[in-house]
């Protein structure tokens, strides 16, 4: 299971809205999301969905970055 303190830097990082997407990819409650960023509860469905939420986000990052001739 991921630390509290790189589960706060993953939603940091996630832009407005991620908790829904999160929640609707794991199939659970934006609140149990929550729960789970704040270390409250461990879930390896909702982790798995922050994984693919963050690395979709990633990938949206840095095309467009490429994309403004930024990288």
């Amino acid at each position: 299971m991921i630390s509290i303190e790189h589960r706060k830097k993953i939603k940091e990082r996630l832009p407005h809205g991620s908790i829904k997407e999160i929640a609707r990819v794991a199939n659970a409650r934006q609140s149990y999301v929550s729960m789970w960023f704040k270390g409250i509860t461990n879930s390896p469905t909702v982790e798995k969905a922050v994984f693919e939420v963050y690395h979709k986000e990633i990938k949206r990052t840095q095309k467009l970055l490429s994309e403004a001739g930024l990288i």
